[in-house]
């Protein structure tokens, strides 16, 4: 490597920098970018004071900077050391570098503080010190920087106020400070300090107070991101001066908003407008017909948790570009409107956890790209419609806990690439057909708390991916297949709360994953598997099959015994009809005066009824059953009660 022409060193080299490098005393500029260096910087690149530019980004270097660093730099204006593996504090030394306008220091280790010295460098046009381990608080210094341009200070870990210097430049053009613990506030003369700031991000941090109405004169504004803060007050309607806004992120907040909502009013004069995040807010309102009118640019409206009232306007089919539509836990009420069919473009639905009623419409068949459907938590009523298996870009489809009807249409089975459908806790019926063996990609299916009835199929064997299987609370019977022992990505089985019958395969203990699995009240018979996951299972699993024998630890019958046992079953059946059957005389006397065929099913009812009490009294909240589910399983109880004696409850 020589010293030709004294003015640049732009070369692809490997390993790591050569001492020699020092010697080239008139070097301008030294480029070494993208080289896959390792090893540390020489300390003598640190003494060729006719250096202008140091660029040594995306690398492997390691080490420390040296506090002689800008001893003789002055002359040094750009310095990018940016995604290497540098540690240790950022030098006081670096007011030395008076010249510097650019400092890219982020995508390393550093620590410490930012030194108040750095408020020296009065030239400095670009910070860049995000994606580092840097603590304390941000010097008051920063105000000096009256020149600069760009301010990051990202997903680092410092704490303390934002100073209000920062919110006083009007050459800034983007402030980010995402992922830190700072305090503070937004000054209510922003808009006059900051005239010419594109982008403010303060997401996750512990900042407060309201969005000043002075915002609306940084007219030229394109990201506000302030998601996951403390921030409070109605949203101003003033954004909507902010024609050149592309991204509102005001997530996670406190914000409130007049009943109206006006302020999604105002962003209609935003015609660039791209992102809308207000989720997990109390604005308690009632969305407006003029969402219709926001932006065609439209991609994302995340609206979810923010006790919205009233229907879903139908003018939100005006927005032809919408990607995501999320008003998942809210209050609303009415139908999915018929102009939803109009989102060609949408890949998210999410409606989940309202109070949505009617059918699902058709129209959402028209909507080739949805991936994900998620409507469940509902009241929705009638079939899941015969096409929506013809959405062959659905991966995700939810729409437990309604009030579906009918069975689960064939052709759904056909999504050879869906990941998860869940449709429990609805009064959905029917078999389950050979054909779900096609759902090659499936991860989730839960089928639970409905009425489905024949033989698990064989095909169940072949879901090789599939980690969770729920299909408790239904009618199937017949055996557990043996093929089952094939789907070695089980993590959660739950088969409980129906009628099969035989043993319990022993191919379930190859299963090595397995960790949740649940049998309980069936007719199951025959000896419980000790091996692979069973040692870790207890008798919780296994309850109400009196045919089982096993392990002490399942609270089962020795095997061994099974013989005596036989000779005593009668007489623990009776013990056990007494007792439930006294408690079901002080429900209701009539219960016990029909035919004694029918004692059993009633006991089976009741024990239901029993450990429903309990899943509701469940300490974790993460194990309580919900109240709609709640409200299925007993309306289904209710209705295999009524028909005990009167042959299969339809």
């Amino acid at each position: 490597m020589s010293d030709k022409g004294n003015n640049k060193v732009d070369e692809q080299v490997k390993s790591v920098i050569p001492r020699e490098i020092g010697n080239l005393y008139n070097l301008k500029m030294l480029v070494m970018a993208s080289n896959e260096l390792e090893g540390s910087i020489p300390l003598n690149v640190f003494n060729i004071s006719s250096l202008g530019v140091i660029d040594l980004s995306n690398n492997s270097i390691s080490g420390t900077l040296p506090q002689s660093l800008c001893f003789r730099l002055q002359t040094l204006a750009e310095i990018y050391l940016f995604n290497n593996n540098l540690h240790g504090h950022l030098p006081t030394s670096l007011s030395g570098c008076s010249a510097l306008q650019t400092l890219s220091l982020f995508g390393n280790e550093f620590s410490g503080s930012i030194p108040r010295e750095i408020g020296n460098l009065t030239l400095l046009r670009k910070l860049g010190l995000h994606d580092n381990k840097l603590t304390g608080a941000i010097p008051g210094e920063i105000k000096n920087l009256d020149k600069l341009e760009m301010f990051s200070l990202r997903d680092n870990m410092l704490i303390g106020p934002i100073p209000s210097g920062i919110f006083n430049n009007s050459f800034l053009r983007e402030i980010d400070l995402t992922g830190n613990h700072l305090t503070g506030n937004l000054p209510s003369t922003i808009g006059y300090g900051l005239p010419n700031i594109k982008r403010i991000s303060l997401v996750q941090n512990n900042t407060d107070g309201i969005i000043p109405s002075s915002i609306s004169n940084s007219s030229r504004l394109i990201h506000v991101e302030v998601q996951g803060n403390e921030f409070r007050g109605i949203i101003p309607d003033s954004l909507g001066n902010l024609r050149s806004l592309e991204c509102l992120d005001l997530a996670r907040n406190n914000f409130q908003a007049v009943l109206s909502l006006s302020f999604i009013t105002s962003l209609t004069n935003c015609r660039y407008l791209r992102e809308l995040w207000i989720s997990q807010n109390p604005l308690n309102g009632i969305l407006p017909a003029s969402i219709g009118n926001l932006s065609t640019a439209l991609k994302n409206i995340l609206a979810s948790n923010c006790k919205l009232k009233g229907r879903i306007p139908k003018e939100i089919g005006n927005l032809s570009q919408l990607i995501t539509l999320d008003l998942l836990g809210n209050d609303l009420i009415g139908f999915i409107p018929s102009t939803i069919r109009e989102l060609k473009q949408l890949q998210g639905l999410i409606l989940k956890g309202n109070k949505i009623e009617g059918s699902i419409p058709e129209g959402l068949c028209e909507m080739q790209k949805l991936v994900v459907l998620n409507l469940g938590q509902n009241y929705l009523r009638g079939p899941i419609p015969e096409c929506l298996g013809n959405v062959t870009s659905l991966r995700n489809i939810f729409v437990g806990s309604n009030r579906l009807t009918l069975t689960i249409p064939g052709n759904i089975w056909s999504l050879k690439d869906l990941l998860m459908l869940n449709v429990s806790s609805n009064l959905l019926n029917g078999s389950l057909p050979l054909d779900m063996g096609n759902l090659q990609a499936i991860t989730l299916l839960d089928l639970s708390n409905n009425d489905f009835t024949g033989e698990i199929p064989n095909s169940a064997g072949g879901l090789l991916v599939l980690t969770i299987l729920f299909l408790e609370n239904n009618k199937f019977e017949g055996p557990i297949p043996e093929e089952m022992g094939k789907m070695v990505s089980l993590v959660q089985l739950d088969l409980s709360h129906n009628r099969l019958s035989g043993a319990i395969p022993k191919s379930l203990e190859t299963l090595e994953y397995l960790k949740y699995f649940n049998v309980s009240f069936n007719e199951l018979g025959g000896e419980i598997p000790a091996g692979g996951p069973f040692r870790y299972f207890t008798g919780q699993s296994f309850l109400f099959n009196l045919a089982l024998c096993g392990d002490a630890r399942f609270n089962a019958t020795s095997c061994t015994a099974i013989d005596a046992k036989r000779t005593k079953k009668k007489k623990i059946i009776v013990a056990v009809c007494a007792s439930m059957g006294m408690a079901l005389m002080v429900i209701d006397p009539d219960l016990l005066r029909e035919d004694e065929k029918q004692l059993m099913e009633k006991l089976k009812v009741f024990s239901s009824i029993m450990e429903l009490a309990l899943r509701c009294c469940a300490e974790s909240p993460a194990e309580r059953i919900n109240m709609i589910d709640a409200r299925v399983t007993l309306e289904k109880v209710k209705l295999r009660l009524m028909h005990v004696g009167q042959g299969p409850t339809k």
